[in-house]
């Protein structure tokens, strides 16, 4: 257990849990956060290894691997999962809001564009445009009228989180070592002051405490 981010509000409310660098790939699914102050807890549910939107996506235990960071959040999730977070993720956020940020460092429009996109004078404004967005956004609004099928295809249609993992979902860097996880609870879980949290792993065994 590394740290406890207090608040009044479960959406605000998390424990961030990180794995030591030379450890090898574990089960979390299953182990315990207990308090031994007021005896609440929570127990680290299934997740989602490769997240999809607007599709129904299966769960299946959360493996940890060396160095991974876990934040287990007492709220409920943006996406109604509980989620690894990749290298295209950043796209979620345009239109969710997660505690805390999620990071917007997705491949960047400029470098997928000159791959798809002619390098030709009648393409230099849409070009142009492309080298000016931002990574990890959905562009907003039409393409202006004359520009080439090529160009406003590549900004409607591959500018978005979906089209981003079919590119990349190969890359060696695609999966980032971290893990949102979400309680989807009410009320907040941890006491302002004066907490003792346990993780316990499946078997009972204590992995780490913290008191604050």
């Amino acid at each position: 257990i590394q740290y406890v981010n207090r608040s009044t509000d479960p959406n605000h409310e998390y424990i961030v849990l990180r794995v030591n660098s030379n450890a090898t790939p574990m089960q979390i699914t299953g182990w315990r956060l207990q308090s031994v102050s007021s005896g609440q807890g929570t127990t680290i549910p299934d997740g989602v290894q490769l997240y999809f939107t607007g599709q129904v996506n299966g769960t299946a235990p959360i493996v940890a691997n060396s160095s991974d960071t876990i934040y287990l959040l007492s709220g409920v999730s943006p996406i109604g999962y509980n989620f690894r977070l990749n290298k295209c993720s950043g796209y979620l956020s345009q239109y969710q809001t997660f505690i805390p940020y999620i990071s917007t460092s997705c491949p960047s429009p400029r470098n997928e564009s000159s791959t798809t996109i002619s390098n030709i004078v009648g393409n230099n404004a849409c070009l142009d445009y492309i080298d000016n967005l931002s990574s990890c956004r959905v562009p907003t609004g039409n393409p202006p009228v004359g520009w080439s099928y090529q160009c406003v295809n590549f900004i409607t249609t591959k500018l978005n989180y979906d089209s981003c993992i079919d590119a990349h979902k190969n890359d060696s860097d695609f999966y980032l070592k971290e893990w949102r996880v979400y309680r989807g609870r009410g009320q907040t879980l941890w006491q302002s002051e004066r907490e003792d949290v346990v993780l316990y792993d499946a078997s009972g065994k204590i992995v780490s405490e913290l008191t604050y």
